[in-house]
């Protein structure tokens, strides 16, 4: 018959004791169960990995709050610039809607304008072969 360990006189395997049936109610069974079937290294290199999940998964909430926080910045610099465009618009007492008819009347105003110009130019171009073309049968007209 073995002899009570808490009877021994030795107080640190009264510590150990206790410390074992504290770290053993500490853990899930099933972590227990897992840590007791494996050896040290394979539970050292679980936790490097876990360490290493830990810290990419926090980097990457940590650069998704940076974006987040970039894009609130631009959010709120639009809500601004749209701001200082209703305000300078209703300063000049033009809506953005007449401005932007205005543009696309100009615009095409532009455009008719350079076609005209563009047949003009064709049509001096033709007038010019063709007084080429009448000089040369003049010319062997009289030759």
């Amino acid at each position: 018959m073995s002899p009570d360990v808490t009877l021994c006189r030795d107080p640190s395997w009264i510590i150990l004791i206790t410390a074992m049936k504290l770290y053993s109610v500490s853990m899930l069974p099933a972590e227990w169960l897992y840590q007791k079937n494996h050896d040290r290294f394979c539970l050292l290199d679980d936790h490097v990995c876990y360490g290493v999940n830990l810290f990419a998964t926090t980097h990457e909430i940590v650069r998704e709050w940076r974006s987040m926080d970039k894009l609130v910045k631009e959010q709120k610099l639009h809500v601004e610039r749209q701001k200082e465009w209703t305000s300078a618009c209703e300063r000049s007492k033009c809506d953005p809607e007449a401005a932007c008819d205005e543009v696309v009347k100009v615009k095409g105003e532009r455009d008719a304008e350079s076609r005209e110009v563009q047949c003009l130019s064709a049509l001096a171009k033709e007038k010019e072969i063709q007084a080429i073309e009448a000089q040369k049968s003049h010319a062997e007209a009289l030759a």
